[in-house]
């Protein structure tokens, strides 16, 4: 099995590391060539590399026949267009890390109406992880109650594992500044009484008391829900949101930057890279999900070789990324993009608990 990887950056690292512990050999596409080195590190074997001066132009040289099993984009979201594009033209199973609304509906759509092999988008951490956690634990929940429930809320956050006094974002990007920015400044979309509708992100803002960090706040931001409205909806679901979870104090900071001061995005990204990217602390991701009055939690710590983010943005999207290549899908899912709840959850949860005891033995081995 064979894939290619656009992207050797911190989510494109660890993508590669857990591809190549499914199985796949590996092409990997980056405009750095310290990041394909650095991409390269982390793996059993040297990936053959394409350092490309540009996107434009450079797609198909980089996808060489014959052609590749998978094609992935860990690139920021605004690349993933183009890649998809060209994969669906020349009949490639496809997936990316998605997170924005508008480029995931445009692939859909493509892949829609002119796709021959399964395409993918929104597999990172939020979308993605938390999506088909949260439709599979609806299900069990549905099926051991005999009944269907109706509110359905995804929380998730990239945190610092503790707060700081000192510190008014009390957080850093471990991922990506665009896509950051992104979340923060495009609407969000829930589902209200059936009806999906768009709101304002950084609005809707509630405490939440967690057994493993202690008390958060969230509030709306954009990508998160993706298409599990749809899916949720048509499992029964009438309420579904998605919150971003964040040390109390964050939403004050950004809401003064964004809404009272109105900077312009340029400025934005220049303070959020110079406050919101300096740190080097250890992270941890924390997933709360809530279906009626049913919490499920889950706290993940970073390891020897990746962040907390790294591991769940990485590690999913591997998994789901390694069963469309083996095929698995490409009869049901050649005119249709594949959503979050058509994944067999429990092949995607075979393929994360033996990536886990990989991580394992590799420690063993230090």
């Amino acid at each position: 099995m064979r894939a290619i990887i656009f992207g050797a950056g911190k989510m494109g690292q660890a993508t590669a590391w857990a591809m190549e512990k499914l199985g796949y050999e590996l092409e990997l596409v980056d405009l750095s060539q310290e990041a394909l080195d650095k991409c390269n590190s982390f793996l059993n074997q040297a990936a053959k590399t394409h350092c490309i001066p540009k996107l434009e132009g450079y797609i198909s040289k980089s996808i060489p026949r014959p052609l590749p099993d998978v094609v992935i984009s860990a690139l920021p979201y605004y690349h993933n267009k183009d890649i998809a594009r060209h994969c669906i033209k020349n009949g490639i199973r496809y997936c990316d890390l998605g997170g924005n609304e508008e480029v995931s509906e445009y692939i859909n759509g493509l892949a829609a109406s002119s796709g021959s092999k399964p395409v993918m988008t929104d597999l990172g951490l939020a979308p993605g992880l938390v999506n088909i956690l949260t439709e599979n634990l609806y299900k069990q929940i549905a099926e051991e109650d005999g009944k269907k429930p109706k509110i359905v809320n995804m929380m998730v956050g990239g945190l610092p594992r503790s707060a700081s006094k000192d510190d008014h974002f009390n957080y850093f990007c471990s991922w990506s500044i665009d896509g950051l920015i992104n979340e923060y400044t495009e609407n969000s979309t829930i589902l209200n009484n059936g009806e999906i509708v768009s709101v304002k992100s950084l609005e809707g803002y509630e405490t939440v008391s967690t057994q493993s960090l202690g008390v958060l706040e969230a509030f709306y931001t954009s990508g998160g829900s993706s298409y599990s409205l749809h899916g949720l909806k048509n499992l029964g679901a009438s309420h579904v949101s998605y919150k971003t979870l964040r040390w109390p104090g964050h939403l004050k900071t950004i809401k003064l930057l964004i809404e009272e001061c109105e900077l312009d995005r340029p400025t934005l990204k220049k303070i959020f890279t110079k406050s919101c990217a300096k740190h080097k602390v250890e992270d941890c991701v924390i997933v709360y999900i809530s279906i009626d009055e049913k919490v499920q939690e889950l706290l993940i710590p970073p390891d020897e070789n990746f962040s907390a983010m790294q591991r769940c943005t990485g590690y999913g999207v591997a998994c789901a990324a390694s069963l469309i290549g083996e095929g698995k899908y490409d009869k049901l899912f050649s005119r249709q993009p594949l959503r979050h709840g058509d994944l067999s959850f429990e092949d995607f949860n075979n393929k994360m608990e033996f990536l886990v005891e990989k991580e394992e033995d590799s420690v063993d081995e230090l």
